[in-house]
C-alpha cells in the first residue's frame, strides 16, 4: 500500500499520490464528503477507481499547481483541455473555488488561459470570484506570491514567498485529521554504539499474527537502524491492508540507533496480520545510484523486540 508519494521513474514523472483530494486546509470534511459522494464510479484495468467531476479536475489542478506553480506548467496543460471539452460546469466550479478558499490562484490561473490562451471561461463567474479574492487582501497576497514565478520576485519577494509558504504549510500540519481518540503512538529514539553487529536479519517490513487477539491492542517494538544521511526515518503500522499510524524519526547522523516504537489502538475486525513497514519519505523514485539509496530508499531495520497484547 502507497500512501502520500512522489513517484519517479528516472527523469519521468512525477505522480504526485496524496492522501486527500485537496490540501488539508483547502475546505471543511463535509466538502470532501461531498467529493467522493459526486465522483463517479468506474474501473481502471480491473481497479474500482473514483472519477471527480471536470469542475472538481480544474479546482484540483489549480489548488495543487497553483502552489510552487514555477515548477512545471501541466497543471494548466490539464485545465486548457477540460476547459477546450465544454465539459466543465461553471457555477459548480466557483462554488468549489469559494469553499476551498482558491479565490486568488484560479483568478490568476483562469485569467491566464481566458485572455492569453483565448480558452472558453465564463466571464461573470470570473469576475465574481476575482472580487472575492480581492475582499480578503492577505490571503490574496500569499497565492499570489506563491503563484507568480519566481524569476519575477527579487530578493524581497523571494523572502515574503518563503513567509507566505511557511505559513501555508504550517496551516496545513494543523488542519491534518487527528488520530482517532483511541489511538497514541510514542517514538523514543537513543544511539547504539559499542554494541556487536547483531544476527537479526535486515528487513523492509515485518508481519506478526494478531488472529488469536482482540480488542484494544498495544504494539511495543524495538529496532536497530543505519541511516546512511542526514534525513527521515519513517515507519507505518497496518493491520492488514488499514493503515494504522505513522512514526518518523529523523536522523542527523550517521550512525546506528535504536528506535522503541509504541502503538495503542483498537483492532480492526477480523485483521490477522499486523505489519511494521519502513517506507520512503515523500518520494519513490528509481534507485540507480548509492547516493539514490542513501537519499530516497526505505531505511532497512532489524528487530530487536516486538510484541502485540491486549491493553
Amino acid at each position: 500500500t502507497q500512501r502520500a508519494l512522489n513517484l519517479y521513474k528516472g527523469r519521468f514523472g512525477d505522480i504526485d499520490l496524496h492522501l486527500y483530494p485537496f490540501h488539508p486546509h483547502q475546505g471543511h470534511h463535509r466538502d470532501d464528503e461531498r467529493f467522493w459522494a459526486d465522483a463517479t464510479r468506474t474501473k481502471l484495468d480491473q481497479i474500482p477507481v473514483c472519477v471527480p467531476s471536470p469542475a472538481q479536475q480544474v479546482a484540483i489542478a489549480i489548488a495543487h499547481g497553483g502552489l510552487d506553480s514555477h515548477t512545471h506548467s501541466d497543471w494548466l496543460c490539464d485545465i486548457a483541455d477540460l476547459l477546450s471539452a465544454d465539459t466543465v460546469a461553471a457555477d459548480e466550479l466557483e462554488t468549489i473555488i469559494e469553499a476551498r478558499g482558491i479565490e486568488a490562484s484560479a483568478a490568476i490561473a483562469l485569467h491566464y488561459l481566458a485572455d492569453e490562451c483565448e480558452l472558453p471561461v465564463e466571464r461573470a463567474m470570473l469576475d465574481r470570484v476575482t472580487r472575492r479574492a480581492s475582499a480578503k487582501p492577505l490571503r490574496y497576497l500569499s497565492q499570489f506570491l506563491q503563484t507568480r514565478p519566481r524569476d519575477r520576485e527579487g530578493q524581497i519577494g523571494r523572502i515574503m514567498r518563503g513567509m507566505a509558504k511557511q505559513v501555508r504549510m504550517r496551516a496545513a500540519r494543523k488542519a491534518l485529521p487527528r488520530l482517532p481518540s483511541n489511538t497514541k503512538i510514542a517514538v523514543r529514539a537513543y544511539p547504539r554504539s559499542g554494541d556487536k553487529p547483531g544476527n537479526e536479519p535486515v528487513l523492509l517490513q515485518y508481519n506478526e499474527s494478531i488472529q488469536a487477539i482482540d480488542g484494544r491492542l498495544r504494539l511495543k517494538a524495538r529496532i536497530e537502524l543505519s541511516a546512511q544521511a542526514r534525513r527521515p526515518c519513517d515507519f507505518e503500522v497496518f493491520a492488514d491492508d488499514q493503515f494504522i499510524g505513522h512514526a518518523s524519526w529523523r536522523a542527523n547522523l550517521y550512525r546506528k540507533a535504536t528506535l522503541n516504537l509504541a502503538f495503542e489502538f483498537e483492532k480492526p475486525t477480523s485483521a490477522k496480520i499486523l505489519s511494521l513497514v519502513a517506507r520512503p519519505r515523500r518520494a519513490d523514485r528509481l534507485i540507480e545510484t548509492a547516493a539514490d539509496m542513501k537519499r530516497y530508499a526505505a531505511v532497512p531495520f532489524r528487530i530487536l523486540d516486538f510484541s502485540v497484547k491486549p491493553y
